[in-house]
């Protein structure tokens, strides 16, 4: 047995099993590797953790979309409630504002960024409006 503290700095024993030829390392402190591991989010455990909040959505293109998270899906297809639209007018660049009345269904696969907890910066399109 060969006590050491292996590259990412957990204390482990190398043990070398006779059955398979190999060495192996046994972890002597499983707590550190719980703490580790305990801080890690999945990027779909963020968004379960703010349903019922506010999130600001950038769509792939200009637009940019604020509102309510209800619910989403493995391919983050989003439900939102109280939701706002933003986006450029093409004739002469103003902000279109559009209060949408209804729960909408949002397709993931234009979203390109959702921020959880805010209706975004000073400079983007949402904030021009207000």
């Amino acid at each position: 047995l060969i006590s050491r503290i292996n590259s990412v700095g957990i204390s482990c024993i190398t043990v070398f099993c006779e059955s398979l030829g190999l060495y192996t390392c046994v972890i002597q402190n499983i707590s550190f590797i719980s703490k580790i591991m305990t801080t890690r989010i999945l990027p779909l455990e963020l968004l379960d953790k703010a349903i019922g909040s506010k999130i600001w959505i950038l769509m792939r293109s200009q637009t940019e979309i604020v509102g309510t998270l209800r619910g989403f899906d493995d391919y983050v297809n989003l439900v939102l409630d109280n939701a706002v639209e933003f986006s450029p007018d093409p004739r002469n660049g103003e902000i279109l504002k559009n209060e949408l009345e209804s729960e909408i269904l949002l397709n993931g696969n234009h979203v390109a960024v959702l921020i959880p907890g805010g209706a975004g910066p000073d400079d983007s399109l949402a904030s021009k409006t207000a």
